[in-house]
C-alpha cells in the first residue's frame, strides 16, 4: 500500500511539472504623476505597498488609481478602458505624516455608483470622502467638486478613534 501511495504521490508530481507555467505578459507601462512623493518609513515605500488592497481598481469601463504627490495631496486618476489616457484630480487633503503605511483605499458602491475614498489609513482618524451618485459608471468631467469635503465619519457613523488599513467591500446580492 505504501509503494502505490509513493508511486501515485510522484506520478502527480511529474503530471504538475510538466504542465507549463503560467505567463504573464506587459501590455503598456504608464507614468501616473512624475512628481509623486517618495519616502522609506515602517520599512515600506509610500504609494507603493504590498499589503494596499484597493489603491488602484477597475470597475465597469473605468480604471481608478491614488497616491500622494510630492506636495503630499492626494490625487485621483481616471481612465477609460482598454487604452484611454489619464485623467487626475486633487483632493483638498494632504498627507497627515510621513508614515508609508498611510495609504489610500478606493472602493465603489455598485448600488449607486459612488467612488468611496479613505485616505491617511494607519492609526489615524478617519480621514473619507465620496463622489456624487453615478460617477463611478458615467463619462461625466473627473473634478474634484464631484466629490464631497473630507469628514471624519461614513456618513452619520463614526468609526472610533483610530482606523488601520481601511478596504470597502461590496456585497454582491
Amino acid at each position: 500500500m505504501q509503494l502505490v501511495l509513493i508511486v501515485s504521490f510522484v506520478i502527480g508530481l511529474l503530471l504538475v511539472a510538466s504542465r507549463a507555467a503560467p505567463s504573464v505578459s506587459v501590455i503598456s507601462d504608464t507614468q501616473l504623476d512624475a512628481k509623486g512623493i517618495f519616502f522609506v518609513s515602517y520599512d515600506g515605500v509610500v504609494n507603493v505597498n504590498s499589503f494596499q488592497l484597493s489603491g488602484v481598481l477597475t470597475y465597469s469601463n473605468y480604471q481608478y488609481a491614488a497616491w500622494y504627490t510630492s506636495t503630499k495631496y492626494a490625487i485621483l486618476g481616471r481612465r477609460q478602458l482598454p487604452s484611454g489616457g489619464w485623467s487626475t484630480l486633487q483632493l483638498p487633503h494632504q498627507l497627515s505624516t510621513s508614515d508609508s503605511h498611510n495609504v489610500i483605499a478606493l472602493g465603489i458602491s455598485p448600488s449607486d455608483g459612488k467612488i468611496h475614498v479613505a485616505l491617511d489609513c494607519h492609526s489615524t482618524k478617519l480621514y473619507y470622502t465620496s463622489s456624487e451618485a453615478g460617477l463611478a459608471t458615467s463619462g461625466a468631467s473627473w473634478t474634484a467638486s464631484r466629490f464631497g469635503s473630507i469628514t471624519n465619519t461614513l456618513g452619520n457613523l463614526n468609526i472610533g478613534r483610530l482606523v488601520g488599513y481601511a478596504y470597502f467591500y461590496s456585497c454582491i446580492k
